[in-house]
């Protein structure tokens, strides 16, 4: 989806009428904290700002970099890239060196921020395929956590804050800590499967790795449409009330006893937030790109209800949701598992902008914008089909329920919530030998099992939480295929923000 932006006549006409109506005076920037008492972060922009602006080379490196999505996103990670050389044989580092004073300055604020990262945003005019590093040179926005607003600065080194509801329309870098890389809590710590990105920092997961995965890995992999198994269409028209007693153990009217079969698993093949937004409120997408409240656009952009917003959508890069399933396994093995899903915001939303053109109020909001800037017009979600395998449904280990905890998190500071889960065990169930035979559709009229059970779960400080889903061995894969083939899936809901549907796959 590319979004498109909308210029906005009634935007132009306003301004025209503020320039005849009010005498124009020259904006004056914010009073500047100096160079020396700012932040790394802001003393490392300052720095990139000049240096970007009189060399093209660095421009194009920049761009390089970002486009080889090291962590599966178009993020520059300066630790990983300070030594690597430009076209000309300088290295990154020293390709900065003359813009900060001394080395050991530059030296110093990429040491005390270890995670300290370039990201190249996708916006509705610039996003990294499409920068031409020859004749665009981008601002800076820094989205230092010490500070409550995004801001901007240029090769001036002047500051200058940028609402939370405003896009850029113009090229634009973001300097962040990296949220997809973490420090080795302890110096003998082994990444998992090998997916560090030296020897001091790790991925925060694999589906975050392209070091080491030429591939994207199968926790985030992406289908255009949601593709149903013919496994569930016979299994719809067999007859069952379970429709997963066909799939799992060829369970018919005619033939009510059957073998576990292994070769099916789980999969969530679609992911839909349900609430879209308009320029008064983002709706979901508000929700999980941490804007506090709705987000009303008004001409004035330092309206309070704008100012209390701290990270706009456009610096956050991709999602990551945290899909926790708990199933209460008998075994004890596999009782949680836990999927990353990394997803593109155009992905999830369709977003349409209007442009504001430079001028309204510009006298008494003196501001940063350049020639023009963009704001939400409106945010229809979209359906996105991942393909994220969970397991097979074994009914005699696993039960008849299993819950499903969703949150979309930003940081890698880990904190752990409590929960219980309930669940029925099956008992008609027979041995043959090393063989599990299921006796019966249903229940088989035997006796049932309840078992409640407490979770530990791993979420972050920084997670929102979208809630939780139950989805139950007997509730149907298909609910109705109509007169044209279409098939109609169940679905599950968080709540009200997000509806996820759970199908079985052959996997061999």
């Amino acid at each position: 989806m590319k979004s498109i932006c909308i210029f906005s006549l009634a935007g132009l006409c306003l301004a025209l009428s503020f320039s005849s109506c009010k005498k124009h005076t020259t904006a004056v920037p914010p009073p500047q904290e100096p160079p020396a008492a700012a932040g790394g972060l802001t003393q490392f922009s300052r720095i990139l700002a000049k240096a970007i602006a009189s060399d093209e080379t660095l421009r194009n490196f920049l761009k390089a970099e970002a486009l080889k999505q090291f962590d599966r996103d178009f993020d520059v990670l300066y630790v990983r890239s300070s030594g690597a050389r430009l076209s000309d044989g300088r290295t990154f580092r020293e390709a900065l060196i003359p813009f900060a004073g001394n080395e050991r300055l530059l030296d110093e604020l990429t040491t005390n921020h270890p995670l300290l990262t370039i990201y190249v945003p996708s916006l509705p005019e610039f996003d990294a395929g499409s920068w031409n590093a020859a004749a665009q040179i981008p601002k800076i926005a820094i989205d230092d956590p010490a500070y409550p607003h995004i801001r901007l600065t240029d090769h001036t080194g002047v500051l200058f804050d940028i609402p939370a509801s405003f896009y850029p329309a113009f090229p634009v870098l973001v300097v962040k800590n990296n949220e997809r890389v973490r420090l080795k809590k302890k110096d003998n710590e082994i990444a998992v499967s090998g997916h560090q990105v030296n020897g001091e920092l790790m991925f925060i997961d694999e589906a975050f790795d392209g070091l080491h995965s030429p591939t994207v890995p199968q926790t985030a992999v992406t289908r255009n449409v949601s593709e149903t198994d013919p496994v569930n269409i016979e299994a719809f028209h067999s007859g069952n009330e379970w429709q997963r007693d066909f799939v799992y153990y060829g369970i018919t009217p005619a033939n009510p006893t059957g073998k576990f079969k292994n070769n099916f698993s789980e999969f969530i093949t679609s992911f839909r937030f349900l609430n879209g937004g308009d320029v008064n409120n983002f709706g979901d997408l508000g929700l999980i790109a941490d804007q506090t409240d709705g987000a009303p656009h008004r001409l004035d952009p330092m309206v309070p209800a704008v100012r209390n917003r701290t990270r706009p959508v456009w610096t956050e890069g991709n999602f990551e949701f945290r899909i926790t399933i708990v199933n209460n396994s008998k075994n004890g093995l596999g009782s949680q598992t836990t999927k990353i899903l990394s997803v593109a915001p155009q992905k999830l939303f369709d977003v349409r902008y209007k442009t504001l053109i430079r001028g309204v109020n510009e006298e008494d909001n003196p501001r940063f914008w350049g020639s023009e800037i963009m704001v939400i017009r409106s945010i229809t979600p979209l359906e996105f089909n991942p393909d994220i395998e969970i397991g097979p449904w074994d009914l005699q280990n696993y039960g008849t329920a299993w819950k499903f905890l969703v949150s979309e998190f930003d940081d890698a500071q880990e904190s752990a919530t409590e929960i219980e889960h309930s669940t029925t065990y099956a008992t008609n169930f027979s041995i043959d030998g090393i063989d599990i035979f299921k006796i019966g559709a249903k229940f088989g009229g035997s006796m049932t099992s309840v078992e409640k059970r407490g979770f530990t779960i791993k979420t972050t400080l920084g997670s929102d939480f979208l809630g939780e889903a139950a989805l139950s061995f007997d509730q149907p894969v298909i609910t109705a295929i109509d007169g044209a083939g279409n098939v109609i899936k169940r679905s599950i809901t968080t709540g009200g923000s997000l509806r996820m549907t759970v199908e079985p796959k052959r996997i061999m």
